[in-house]
């Protein structure tokens, strides 16, 4: 055999890493989301008012916001392989108790349990990324990785939608725990922390993941000192005005984003007056506008990268560009009396938000320079404050002005998303 032609042979274990990180993004928000379409049951279960329930639905992403930087730290000490396993079976398992033990205050737990381990699994999978992808190519596995986040969404609100017509919110949400510890098994036993040390790896694909890559960045591929002995510069991170607008526009962004996967399904049947089943499939279309633009626009923006060199053109401009359109499409939507013209409508917006925006993930990467981990677990803080500030706002709203005006408050957000964007300056980097 010669094995000098198999080592230059280029492999393709990357992509199976791409296909690990995404079913675990699609198993997280089955488990995180799945309560939204069973809202009202639940709220009939625990007697609660919407108030009451913006507060259930917002305790999970509380968690998820203050477990950031401490999931995000430990993401970095312990590698991918160890934190990505942990992270979902507890996930898995709080799941489950949430359906098998109907009291509110262990729900409540539960919840914040499932926020605080799934904190850690996206700046483990963006460290992932940035060891696997070279520069040139990371929006493609960002794009599909956000795809697989808004799949599980769509599973979350249209097989509850089903599965409520035969059975209880609880036994669903035991059932959803299932797949989570068959993932974790798998993932565990054949993933490795870096391309080198996976004995399927040739020296044609470690050259292909360190191609477009700088010689700093190929060194710190190759550095076997532990993430947990290099230092993190938090005054220099905290200091970088990149940083803060990037936590900024994902702050607007998670906020709108969490309509869909919480109030929506409300939202729809208050103000055009649908069924349960027909709500849980309307609010899957939005989510499916995130998916298809999510693997196009992370293509895309590689592909501009490609021709221009320009992280400006590539992911700035498409990034703020995208949340100003779906801002103006949501607006839109409030005059349509359609339910199903509406959500199109509304679709067609995540589907731009969705096309420009993947670049999110890339950017942070791009400034984050050596501590991925922890400029992302940043990013993502802010975003899940976002996104646990909303449903509350939600819930107080829609009593104050009504369902109907709720539109124009997730409008603003996108748009405000947008002004972020343009204050990104892609050129700072946290060294």
């Amino acid at each position: 055999m010669n094995f000098t032609a198999d080592s230059e042979r280029v492999s393709y274990v990357r992509y199976t890493v791409l296909v690990w990180l995404c079913l675990l993004a699609m198993l997280a928000y089955v488990q995180r989301n799945a309560i939204s379409v069973a809202s009202d049951d639940i709220q009939a279960t625990f007697e609660l008012d919407e108030t009451d329930m913006g507060w259930v639905l917002s305790s999970f992403f509380w968690a998820y916001a203050a477990a950031q930087i401490p999931a995000g730290w430990l993401a970095k000490i312990w590698g991918s392989r160890y934190a990505l396993a942990m992270f979902l079976l507890i996930s898995s398992v709080a799941t489950a108790v949430s359906g098998a033990i109907p009291l509110l205050p262990i729900f409540l737990t539960a919840r914040v349990v499932c926020g605080f381990v799934q904190a850690g699994m996206f700046p483990a999978c963006a460290d992932t990324i940035t060891r696997w992808f070279p520069k040139s190519q990371r929006a493609m596995p960002c794009g599909f990785l956000a795809s697989f986040m808004s799949i599980g969404g769509v599973i979350a609100a249209a097989l509850t939608g089903e599965l409520l017509t035969v059975m209880d919110w609880r036994p669903i949400l035991v059932l959803y725990a299932v797949p989570g510890v068959v993932w974790v098994v798998w993932f565990h036993s054949s993933f490795r922390n870096r391309p080198q040390d996976h004995e399927a790896v040739s020296s044609g694909e470690l050259t292909w993941i360190h191609e477009s890559t700088d010689a700093e960045s190929d060194s710190d591929l190759d550095d076997e000192t532990s993430d947990a002995e290099r230092e993190t510069p938090w005054g220099l991170i905290l200091a970088t005005p990149a940083v803060w607008f990037v936590c900024g526009q994902q702050f607007f962004r998670a906020a709108g984003y969490i309509f869909y996967a919480t109030w929506f399904p409300k939202y729809l049947k208050e103000v055009h007056h649908v069924t349960t089943l027909e709500s849980g499939f309307l609010a899957s279309l939005p989510l499916l506008g995130v998916i298809l633009g999510s693997v196009t626009g992370g293509s895309f923006s590689d592909w501009l990268y490609s021709k221009t060199n320009s992280l400006v053109i590539s992911r700035k401009i498409p990034g703020a560009t995208s949340q100003f359109v779906c801002g103006l499409l949501i607006a839109v939507a409030y005059f349509i009396d359609s339910p199903i013209v509406a959500v199109c409508v509304i679709s067609l917006g995540s589907f731009v938000f969705s096309f420009g925006s993947c670049s999110a993930y890339t950017v942070t990467m791009d400034i984050a320079g050596k501590h991925v981990p922890i400029v992302f677990s940043i990013m993502n803080m802010s975003g899940n404050i976002g996104a646990a500030i909303c449903p509350v706002v939600v819930g107080y709203l829609a009593i104050e002005i009504g369902w109907e005006q709720v539109l124009f408050f997730f409008s603003g957000i996108y748009i405000a998303a947008g002004f972020c964007w343009t204050c990104i300056d892609t050129s700072q980097v946290v060294e």
